[in-house]
């Protein structure tokens, strides 16, 4: 579930953040380049927690790959 220390994106807000396309995002997500999702809540909506979303984001923007 959400927190206010780490809260959870939204896919679009991921779409957003990494300005890619939709199949991009989930081509990476099932090669491991980019993290997986978490259910955001009991009806199953993924997510993705900022930190990690941000984490990948600052590993790419140095040239490190993401684990």
């Amino acid at each position: 579930m959400m927190t206010s220390e780490d809260p959870t994106l939204t896919h679009q807000q991921v779409l957003d953040l990494v300005g890619v396309h939709r199949d991009t995002l989930w081509r990476w997500r099932n090669e491991g380049f980019f993290p997986h999702p978490i259910r955001r809540n009991r009806r199953g909506d993924l997510g993705w927690k900022k930190s990690a979303v941000e984490d990948w984001l600052r590993r790419r923007d140095h040239g490190e790959a993401w684990h």
